[in-house]
């Protein structure tokens, strides 16, 4: 199966958020200096848009969600009061503030906006607002105009973001069992604590566990209709626990993560 997208990231790939409408993905990166940076690639076209932005708030900045070439992040005052929050939008194309928006949590985008949930600082009154993308402007929203956005944006939600994730099977439950068995029978491995399992273009993608000494090792196996191999690679090592979303399909490519840094894609068609 061709690798057709890498990416290594100047420490552990923290989270990795999809912009829908232009085929980007946005990642947060965090170093052993507990530096934060951001990158924005445009796999499809092998295309770095950015990579290791620094913001201001440092490592209470984290990245929430990205759409047409806008990137969201959250700036915390304090991490030992989460509720006073800053949302940030920064212009993809040249690194540039939007707007910022203080006690505002985006929750889902509509088009040019984003949802959200205002108000919910310290003596503040909860509610919800919607922010355009571009110029910042704030409309308040009642609980009916927020259902009829969410409703529009469900319609176009999978489909239009082109992103599928796997489905979590845990030890003892018959579904992981099952792959179990065709992981002891197909690669004579033997699966441990959890598995994700999603079957998408007639192939089969199988994130497992399996013992690494007194630790684990993540591994990702993806075989054809037939059961044939097409590829199978450690994604992670020294592992004490499982953990999750351990990797995505997205505008037909499966993209994982190599020891923690290294971004890859493949190309399922």
């Amino acid at each position: 199966m061709p690798l057709s997208f890498s990416y290594q990231a100047p420490g552990r790939i923290w989270q990795i958020k999809a912009d829908s409408l232009n085929s980007s993905l946005a990642l947060e990166v965090r170093n052993q200096l507990q530096e934060v940076s951001f990158a924005y690639l445009q796999p499809l076209q092998d295309r770095v848009i950015f990579e290791g932005l620094s913001l201001e708030g440092g490592l209470l900045t984290n990245l929430v969600a990205c759409q047409g070439n806008v990137l969201l992040f959250q700036q915390f005052d304090d991490l030992e009061n989460p509720a006073n929050v800053t949302t940030v939008a920064l212009a993809a194309q040249n690194q540039e503030v939007l707007w910022a928006v203080s006690n505002y949590r985006h929750v889902f985008f509509a088009k040019e906006v984003s949802v959200g949930r205002t108000g919910e600082g310290e003596g503040e009154e909860e509610g919800w607002a919607a922010i355009h993308l571009l110029d910042g402007s704030v409309q308040d929203l009642d609980e009916q105009a927020v259902e009829k956005l969410r409703a529009a944006a469900d319609v176009s939600g999978p489909q239009h973001n082109n992103l599928l994730l796997p489905a979590v099977f845990e030890e003892g439950e018959t579904h992981f069992s099952t792959v179990a068995e065709f992981l002891q029978m197909y690669l004579g491995a033997e699966a441990l604590k959890s598995c994700e399992y999603l079957h998408v273009f007639d192939k089969m993608a199988i994130s497992f566990y399996t013992a690494d000494g007194e630790k684990m090792a993540n591994q990702i196996a993806v075989f054809d209709a037939e059961g044939n191999l097409l590829l199978q690679q450690i994604m992670a090592s020294d592992l004490h626990k499982p953990g999750s979303e351990t990797f995505m399909v997205w505008n037909q490519q499966l993209f994982f993560i190599e020891n923690s840094s290294c971004l890859k894609g493949y190309n399922l068609q």
